[in-house]
């Protein structure tokens, strides 16, 4: 089987799109909530959100740091999603703590990594490997903050695809070569005791264009989040692989600054951190269900709230969000092996050159051990 084949694959069918799907360029924000076009996110929390920021009891001790007067400009890769609510969630903390928080929504990875070099931001957000990947082209990057643990991915397949044995001669909806799903698609090849060979991949383009591509029977298998895996369950199609449960070490989302930054900023760069831990610990509550539901649905227009309850028991079922998820260095050097077996790296760069964990150690030290 060819190991890659390219493909123009047109979609007809509108899904829910994820990170790793094709963005825009990035407009002015809008005093309403966001919409599906990027835009910069609100300067508050959503009404709704007022209550729930508020620190849980199991971290009654930390005393939050106050920020007034720092100041930090954000650029998130692509639209909101239901997997950077609680990073978004987590910037509403850093505001209430004091800080100026500008957060703009949308652009490809090289838009961003331009806003980072040019100095228009500050921050970005980013997978994990798309800042692996700039650090290797010579971008002075650090990844410094977890703010999306683990994938929001699984591969699925169509009726004929039933196990991942059944892999074997199918075809195989990828967003690009060396990409991370070529990563995924290797990994769930690899626990099926199959290798790439064995398959054919396909570059289709983002989520919305592979999901459409296999409900149009043009794919036999690709990757999707959660939320289209459960508009997709009932209509025949099945889980093979979830990256979520079985990758727990693949981080995801990640914060990146450059060094010199985050030299000048180190009380924002740990409380960056810290914000993030007590999210991921009010996420973690079911008694904030309602609370993280509600936040989404502000963020996301149209989203449908039963799927998005559905998807809060999925995600606190895999443990999306660990209570004392940080950076680390073995996590970091986890993630980079993967990229550079894959091809999407050629070779794997000193820690000094693509991240940053000693912020994510303080700050776990302040917020402490859950």
């Amino acid at each position: 089987m060819n190991r890659v084949r390219f493909v123009s694959l047109l979609a007809g069918v509108m899904f829910v799109g994820a990170a790793c799907g094709a963005s825009s360029t990035p407009t002015a924000a809008p005093t309403a909530a966001p919409t599906a076009a990027p835009t910069a996110a609100p300067a508050t929390a959503p009404a709704s959100a007022a209550a729930s920021v508020a620190p849980s009891a199991s971290a009654a001790a930390f005393q939050a740091p106050n920020l007034a007067g720092q100041t930090a400009r954000i650029m998130v890769d692509g639209d909101v999603t239901l997997s950077k609510v609680v990073a978004s969630h987590a910037f509403n903390l850093l505001r209430q703590w004091g800080a100026d928080i500008q957060v703009t929504y949308g652009g490809s990875g090289q838009v961003l990594m331009a806003a980072l070099v040019t100095g228009k931001m500050d921050v970005l957000e980013v997978s994990a490997g798309d800042a692996m990947s700039a650090a290797a082209a010579g971008v002075a990057i650090n990844v410094f903050v977890l703010a999306a643990p683990r994938m929001d991915y699984a591969l699925i397949g169509s009726a004929k695809i039933k196990t991942l044995q059944d892999l074997k001669g199918a075809t195989i909806g990828l967003s690009a070569v060396k990409s991370i799903n070529e990563l995924q698609a290797d990994l769930a090849l690899e626990a099926a005791g199959l290798t790439p060979k064995d398959a054919t991949f396909i570059v289709v383009g983002g989520q919305s264009a592979r999901t459409s591509a296999l409900v149009a029977g043009k794919l036999d298998a690709t990757m999707v989040g959660f939320a289209n895996w459960l508009k997709l369950q009932g209509e025949g199609y099945n889980l093979l692989y979830s990256y979520t449960k079985m990758q727990p070490d693949l981080y995801d989302d990640t914060l990146e600054a450059s060094p010199a930054w985050l030299a000048k900023n180190p009380v924002l760069a740990t409380a960056f951190n810290e914000a993030l831990l007590m999210s991921f610990r009010w996420f973690d509550d079911p008694a904030n269900k309602q609370a993280w539901v509600d936040e989404v649905m502000a963020a996301i227009q149209g989203s449908d709230a039963a799927i998005v309850s559905q998807m809060y028991d999925l995600y606190l079922a895999n443990d999306m969000y660990p209570a004392d998820a940080v950076i680390t260095a073995n996590g970091l050097n986890f993630t980079q092996d993967a990229l550079v077996k894959v091809g999407a790296q050629d070779k794997a760069l000193p820690m000094t050159q693509i991240g940053d964990p000693s912020f994510a150690q303080q700050a776990l030290q302040a917020v402490g051990n859950q």
